[in-house]
């Protein structure tokens, strides 16, 4: 996106935004068949060959590929590469967040539902869970973020990007205006925009992708070869 500003969405079929990091293009998708100009929808096709992360709030997701087929439900998340094509088919009544890229390789994955808390700790009293773990370090990740209720984040901001979408609860962000935020809101954060999350009487979670990670596994550093002891005449003592 070229106008850097904070942007969110609530009825969507298709691309709402894009940006380039490092040669790499992300683009920034949402689905729905919910409101009335989408009732009628239910499939989109990608050409070529990339990289789908994907949430459904609510619904059934199908997504499907040349060697998978899978039915994503309520409140589930998923890393779908692709190298022929991918197809998206939305039962009535689906709400998906999808981030594509065409340049990277994921690692097929899915999970979920999402927990009702985050499993770390961040900022203010608010926790987060990693859900798509980045395959080496530098490489995209997207993240559970759970506001409690009652919070009034310091104000921050992101070397990259952030896009993702409202989960469960409702807020506010607050940048150069205060917007709120409900179920099934699509957002799009430049990086270094400064910026912070409100909750008052509710709580509310989000899935947050981020394009690029400072943490991750190396060829020289990860659990195998850590705990693989004796190649170099040690015994892990």
């Amino acid at each position: 996106m070229s106008n850097p500003q904070l942007t969110f969405w609530s009825s969507y079929w298709g691309l709402l935004a894009h940006e380039e990091i490092s040669g790499h293009k992300f683009e920034i998708l949402g689905f729905e068949n919910i409101s009335t100009s989408h009732k009628s929808k239910s499939s989109f096709v990608f050409q070529g060959q990339g990289t789908l992360w994907g949430f459904t709030q609510e619904g059934t997701l199908k997504a499907k590929t040349g060697d998978v087929s899978w039915e994503v439900k309520p409140l589930q998340w998923f890393c779908l590469p692709f190298k022929k094509g991918a197809e998206l088919f939305l039962a009535p009544g689906t709400r998906v967040f999808i981030m594509h890229a065409d340049r990277l390789q994921g690692l097929s994955s899915m999970g979920g539902p999402v927990e009702a808390e985050g499993r770390l700790r961040y900022i203010d009293g608010c926790t987060d869970s990693v859900l798509y773990s980045p395959p080496m370090i530098g490489d995209p990740c997207m993240n559970l973020l759970h506001f409690p209720e009652g919070v009034d984040q310091t104000e921050h901001y992101h070397p990259s990007f952030r896009s993702g979408i409202v989960c469960r609860g409702t807020g506010v962000c607050v940048s150069a205006s205060d917007d709120a935020l409900e179920v099934g809101t699509i957002f799009y954060l430049p990086s270094k925009m400064r910026h912070k999350f409100r909750t008052t009487q509710h709580s509310m979670d989000v899935i947050s992708f981020h394009p690029d990670s400072d943490w991750g596994p190396t060829h020289d550093i990860h659990p195998m070869i850590n705990r693989t002891w004796g190649t170099n005449g040690t015994d892990g003592n």
